[in-house]
C-alpha cells in the first residue's frame, strides 16, 4: 500500500482544489506528491504522519552539481583576466565583455544564491522545498517522546533504541559555578519510527554536504569574492577560505560574483583539455543537454545537433568535437529521432552554461 503525503495546491491546481478546507489541502501517494512538488503545482504540508523520503531522495539526487554554479576558477590567468576586467580601477564592474555581473552582497545573500542554484533546470523551487522539509521534520520532533539519560550513549545504542539524539538538558539548579554548570544535565532523545530516524539524518547529512560545497566553491573559485572598502575592490583570493577566512566583522563590505557569469573563452577549453579534464567536461555538457531536456520535453520542441555545437563552441572557445561528443553521451532520446522539422518545432533559446 502506498504512503500517502500531505500536499497544499499551488498554482492551477489550487482552483480545482477549493472543496478541502484549509487552505487547499489533499493528500496524494508518494509518486504522485513527487511529481506534484517538482511540477511547482503542490507544496508538502509540514503535518505528516510518514516521512516524505521520496521528495528528499529527489532533492538530493538533482543537487551538488557545482558546474551551475561555474567552473573552477583557480588559474592564474583567469584571476588576472578577471581583476583586470571586474575590477578595473578598484571598481566592481557590472559588464565584462557584453555578459551582466551579478554581484551578491554577504555572504548569506551568496550561499543563498548558490542553493537557488542546485535546482533542476526548470524547477526553481529547491531553497522552499528544503525549508518545507526540514519544518516538517521539527514538526515531527515537537510532538515526538523525549527521552532524558544520565549521559549520552554511542550511536549504535540510540539506533537500537530508536533514539535520536537532541542534545543536553541543563540543569543549572545544581550548579553553583559556570564549569559545573556545562557538565551538568542530562542527555535529551527523541524518540523516532525507523522511518523518520532515516529522513532525520538523511536530511541532516544533506545539508551538512551542501554547507561543504558551498564552501569547496569558494575554495575553488567556483564563487568569486571581492573585499570592497573605501580605498577600492579587491579580490580576496580563493585559498585564503581554506586557511584565513573573513572574520564576521570585517566581512561586511564582502560581494560575491558566480563564476557562471563569467566570459567562457577566459577558460579557453577546447586548446588545453585531456584525459580526465575532457571527459569531465564532456560529462558536465551532456548533464546540461540532459536537463534542458527534461525541461523541454513536454513543449514538443527539439533542439537540432547543429544548433547545441554551434552554441558550445560559441560559449566556451571549444572544439566541436567536444560538442559532439556530449550530443553522442547524452540521454536524450526525442532530440536524437532525425527528420526535417517545422519552424515551430525548433528550439533555439538554451541555457548550456555549466
Amino acid at each position: 500500500m502506498d504512503e500517502k503525503i500531505q500536499l497544499r495546491a499551488m498554482g492551477e491546481l489550487t482552483h480545482q482544489k477549493r472543496r478541502f478546507a484549509d487552505r487547499q489541502l489533499f493528500e496524494a501517494t508518494e509518486d504522485e506528491a513527487v511529481e506534484l512538488v517538482f511540477a511547482s503545482l503542490a507544496s508538502v504540508s509540514k503535518y505528516q504522519t510518514t516521512p516524505p523520503q521520496k521528495i528528499l531522495d529527489r532533492l538530493v539526487a538533482g543537487a551538488l552539481n557545482l558546474d551551475r554554479v561555474g567552473l573552477v576558477s583557480l588559474d592564474e590567468k583567469v584571476l588576472a583576466k578577471f581583476e583586470e576586467k571586474a575590477l578595473a580601477f578598484g571598481t566592481r564592474s557590472t559588464i565584462v565583455e557584453g555578459r551582466a555581473l551579478e554581484w551578491i552582497k554577504g555572504r548569506i545573500a551568496a550561499n543563498k544564491r548558490f542553493l537557488e542554484l542546485q535546482s533542476e533546470l526548470g524547477q526553481p523551487l529547491f531553497t522552499s522545498n528544503l525549508s518545507t522539509l526540514k519544518n516538517c521534520m521539527e514538526t515531527k520532533e515537537k510532538s515526538s517522546e523525549r527521552v532524558r539519560l544520565q549521559k549520552k550513549i554511542s550511536a549504535e545504542a540510540a539506533e537500537t533504541r530508536g533514539l535520536v539524539y537532541s542534545g543536553k538538558r541543563r540543569n543549572l539548579a545544581v550548579a553553583e559555578n559556570l564549569s559545573e554548570r556545562r557538565s551538568s544535565g542530562e542527555a535529551t532523545y527523541l524518540k523516532l519510527p525507523p522511518a523518520w530516524r532515516k529522513f532525520h539524518f538523511q536530511l541532516r547529512e544533506f545539508e551538512k554536504s551542501l554547507r561543504r560545497s558551498f564552501l569547496e566553491c569558494l575554495e575553488t573559485g567556483r564563487i568569486l569574492c571581492v573585499d570592497d572598502t573605501a580605498s577600492g575592490a579587491t579580490l580576496f583570493a580563493p585559498f585564503l577560505w581554506g586557511t584565513t577566512p573573513p572574520r564576521h566583522r570585517e566581512s561586511k563590505g564582502l560581494y560575491f560574483v558566480m563564476a557562471k557569469n563569467l566570459p567562457g573563452s577566459w577558460y579557453q577549453k577546447g586548446s588545453v583539455l585531456k584525459g580526465k579534464e575532457r571527459e569531465y567536461f564532456v560529462a558536465g555538457l551532456a548533464k546540461t543537454l540532459e536537463a534542458n531536456y527534461r525541461a523541454n520535453l513536454k513543449t514538443g520542441k527539439k533542439l537540432r545537433k547543429q544548433t547545441f555545437v554551434e552554441q558550445v563552441v560559441e560559449e566556451y572557445t571549444c572544439k566541436p568535437s567536444l560538442a559532439r561528443s556530449a550530443w553522442e553521451e547524452a540521454k536524450i532520446p526525442h532530440w536524437k529521432i532525425t527528420g526535417r522539422l517545422a519552424a515551430n518545432q525548433v528550439l533555439n533559446e538554451v541555457d548550456f552554461t555549466l
